[in-house]
């Protein structure tokens, strides 16, 4: 019971996310403090513990990507805080469903914009946020 309910919360927050990221191409911090109040909700509940060095090095990272103009800072502060809750054995393959979502949404970008203008960018926040539903019922884990 309490699985569903995390996940019904989780699903919620993250559909919010990533609509916010889609039509405004933005994260807001509010947001990513609800992820990280949601995640340490999480752990308490599921007692298990937060990993924080390979999420801090993600972040960094993030961060290069970000000053090179690759990613955006609100998806630099979603990967490093959704990365916080996902066990370390399946961060990688965390980061490989992140960019596959992101792979077929750059495409369908990329096949809508001769149809319509479109902004050159991809909502990376929507591959996150689907990879961490992905594997969220390994959470407790």
């Amino acid at each position: 019971m309490a699985f569903m309910i995390l996940f019904v919360g989780w699903g919620a927050i993250l559909l919010w996310i990533a609509l916010t990221d889609i039509f405004y191409r933005t994260i807001s911090n509010t947001q990513i403090i609800i992820v990280i109040s949601m995640g340490a909700i999480s752990c308490w509940i599921y007692g298990i513990g937060v990993h924080f060095f390979f999420p801090a090095l993600l972040f960094l990272v993030g961060l290069v990507l970000w000053y090179r103009g690759l990613l955006g800072a609100g998806d630099v502060k979603l990967m490093g805080a959704l990365s916080l809750f996902i066990n370390t054995d399946l961060l990688m393959s965390f980061l490989f469903v992140t960019s596959v979502v992101g792979a077929v949404i750059g495409i369908v970008i990329w096949g809508l914009s001769f149809y319509r203008k479109l902004e050159p960018s991809v909502p990376y926040g929507v591959g996150f946020c689907a990879s961490f539903l992905f594997f969220l019922p390994q959470l407790p884990q």
